[in-house]
């Protein structure tokens, strides 16, 4: 059995690191409707807090949700930066 190189591991994992940073910094310069429209972004509300289990409770709209068990980043969005009631209706 043939084993691979540690140089070649270096190289692979360089690959994959700047591989996620050209993905994320598409994503960063993408418009929101977009995203939106490809199931990239999901906007929620923060709904409350589970202190016994320690998770944060995030209220999306009715069919609206990301896959579960999926890495995702959360930000957090000022009001003054503007919104459009399609995007923020929760019903």
């Amino acid at each position: 059995m043939s084993g691979i190189s540690i140089s070649q591991h270096t190289k692979f994992f360089d690959w994959q690191i700047e591989k996620i940073e050209k993905d994320r910094l598409r994503y960063l310069k993408s418009m929101v409707l977009d995203l939106r429209k490809n199931d990239r972004l999901y906007i929620g509300k923060i709904w409350g807090y589970d202190t016994s289990r320690g998770s944060l409770i995030i209220r999306f709209r009715k069919g609206d949700l990301p896959r579960l068990k999926s890495p995702f980043s959360m930000c957090y969005v000022k009001s003054s930066a503007g919104t459009t009631s399609y995007i923020l209706k929760f019903t």
